[in-house]
């Protein structure tokens, strides 16, 4: 007889704060392997707990789905197939597919799956909704590096090789201050206005092969007049992420 995990409701609110990792760093989740288990904002850990009731609503509707454990990718496909039926905006349907990713990652957390069960999902949409391809391999974010430093601009092999070491998204990179930059370079201090998400101030460890690397980038940003380690930075986002 299988063991009483309460209602669905009950069962994806355990789930999803299983994973609550608010106030923790996101670059440091990244770097010890804990990232893809964990959520760390507010408002993202509602939206997935809406997002993956209203999934195992339609299962329990359609297949009597009582327990999270016992969804199928089958059933998450149809599921996915019905939003799109439904012309779900890409951008919905995306954040449906990142909250049933981020909840099937949690479940052997809870004890809902047993390890080596197949995904729910693969591939698929990031949280804006654009197809998000696998992460590049070390081998290929190198030579994606060499070739941005051998381009037109050699900021933006910089600005490559920043994101990088420090997982900073495009806007945190572009903007930064030199003074940002630890005098070890082992550490980034990204403060309010620093353009982070949310404009929560943050800390982030960078890897020590890079600390060269990064006291070049605090050298460089001291030189100019504003203390910021790239300029013409209004004009700079749309060509880097062209080329």
């Amino acid at each position: 007889m299988r063991k009483n995990y309460g209602s669905l409701v009950y069962q994806i609110e355990r789930l999803f704060d299983s994973g609550n990792a608010i106030g923790r760093s996101r670059h440091l989740a990244k770097r010890i392997g804990e990232a893809d288990e964990e959520i760390f904002a507010i408002a993202t850990i509602r939206d997935y707990i809406e997002c993956f009731n209203r999934f195992a609503k339609y299962a329990r509707q359609k297949h009597g789905v009582r327990f999270v454990g016992d969804l199928t990718p089958e059933i998450a496909r149809e599921f996915i197939n019905s939003l799109g039926r439904q012309d779900r905006a890409a951008g919905t349907i995306g954040k449906y597919w990142s909250a049933i990713r981020k909840g099937d990652a949690l479940m052997q957390r809870v004890g809902y799956k047993s390890q080596g069960a197949p995904p729910l999902l693969t591939g698929g949409f990031g949280r804006h909704g654009d197809p998000r391809p696998e992460p590049y391999t070390s081998r290929e974010a190198t030579m994606l590096t060499e070739f941005l430093e051998k381009g037109t601009d050699p900021c933006f092999g910089q600005l490559a090789k920043l994101q990088r070491a420090a997982g900073l998204r495009v806007s945190e990179a572009i903007h930064l201050r030199a003074e940002a930059i630890d005098e070890t370079g082992k550490v980034i201090h990204l403060a309010h206005g620093d353009h982070t998400k949310g404009g929560r101030p943050r800390e982030v460890p960078v890897p020590v092969e890079y600390a060269l690397f990064l006291l070049e980038l605090r050298a460089q940003g001291l030189k100019h007049r504003d203390g910021r380690v790239f300029r013409d930075r209004k004009k700079l986002e749309r060509p880097y992420q062209r080329a």
